[in-house]
């Protein structure tokens, strides 16, 4: 069985792939004078297989990306801990699979529960390739004190 295997990382304002090292800026891009909706990626169904040419530059685009942290005031009543959450929409450009992750972190006695090395499980999808399904695996790990954010993403490539 061969498997391809992307990593991308992610800083607040930059992403990097390990195939093409390229800086993206994140943040939104002022109106044109034409505005146009984003392009979309071909869907995942209509690709004719999901094997990456080993040349084909790599990409990941992330959409709906929400920071949510929770603090609860020094003098609050015990048990309510401190959260920190990130949440964001991944798409990889190569394949068309979208998917969502949710990464959280609590505070709990005074110490925050992540301690960098916990990979979270992001939804599991699939593309689709006649009637065969060759099933996506995406899982995200964040390293809260240097805010970046590694994202691993693994399929099945033709059964090989």
């Amino acid at each position: 069985m061969h498997r391809y295997l992307i990593v991308s990382a992610i800083a607040l304002f930059h992403v990097t792939t390990s195939a093409t090292p390229h800086n993206l800026n994140l943040l939104p891009r002022l109106p044109q004078s034409s505005p146009s909706p984003p392009p979309q990626p071909t869907p995942a169904s209509l690709n004719a297989s999901p094997c990456l040419d080993p040349d084909a530059p790599r990409s990941f685009s992330f959409h709906e990306i929400a920071y949510l942290r929770y603090e609860v005031s020094p003098t609050a009543a015990s048990p309510q801990p401190n959260t920190t959450q990130l949440v964001f929409e991944l798409v990889n450009g190569n394949t068309g699979v979208s998917t969502g992750c949710a990464c959280q972190n609590v505070m709990s006695g005074g110490a925050w529960v992540d301690d960098s090395r916990t990979w979270y499980a992001c939804l599991d999808r699939a593309i689709a390739v006649g009637d065969a399904r060759y099933p996506v695996k995406t899982s995200a790990l964040v390293d809260w004190d240097a805010w970046r954010l590694t994202v691993n993403q693994t399929w099945v490539c033709d059964e090989r």
